[in-house]
């Protein structure tokens, strides 16, 4: 009797994308609902006026939001339960967006370097190659000619993980993030 129950238990799954359906998804528009009690939710209250920083809690909670909804739909962050005069809600808007437009320029330079490094490591380990070619026509020592063997490998190795295994993941980043600075603000009371 027990075994059925966890056969039965096992068997079933769960509709991940049917629930986000049916709370955030409409249409072309994916929602991200926020209750907060006033603008300290929001803004650190250490902040200093017209240097306002967002408290970690309101990051962290549109940030596993925004990852749960998949791409392509247009972001709304929905403000409620409490009323804000239109010089906080300014506030709160440019705050969001120099947040994710600070962090989408990082990622944006990161980017440009592993780029850059990954040239720098493919261009020296051609020159490696070359070397090693080279000895090994003239007939070097074979200790030399393997060096030579090894920092081609390694060289070559270190750019293809650079371009092809984290350049990626950072370009989707990227993509989050432009999605995350173009996303509209609601407030409902």
């Amino acid at each position: 009797m027990a075994n059925n129950n966890l056969t039965r238990k096992k068997s079933k799954t769960f509709d991940y994308y049917g629930l986000l359906k049916e709370y955030y998804i409409e249409g072309i528009f994916a929602t991200i609902p926020v209750k907060v009690n006033g603008i300290d939710d929001i803004i650190s209250r250490y902040s200093v006026n017209n240097y306002e920083i967002l408290n970690n809690d309101f990051i962290e909670y549109i940030d596993i939001n925004a990852n749960n909804i998949p791409r392509g739909y247009k972001l709304i962050l929905e403000i409620y339960g409490s009323k804000f005069n239109e010089e906080e809600k300014k506030i709160i808007n440019k705050a969001i967006h120099n947040y994710y437009s600070l962090i989408y320029v990082n990622k944006k330079e990161e980017l440009k370097n592993f780029t850059l490094k990954g040239l720098y490591l493919l261009l020296i380990g051609i020159l490696c190659f070359i070397i090693y070619f080279v000895f090994f026509s003239l007939n070097f020592y074979p200790a030399t000619i393997e060096i030579f063997s090894f920092l081609f490998c390694l060289f070559l190795w270190n750019s293809f993980d650079i371009v092809f295994l984290s350049t990626p993941n950072l370009k989707s980043e990227i993509k989050d993030l432009e999605e995350l600075i173009n996303m509209d603000i609601e407030y409902k009371d």
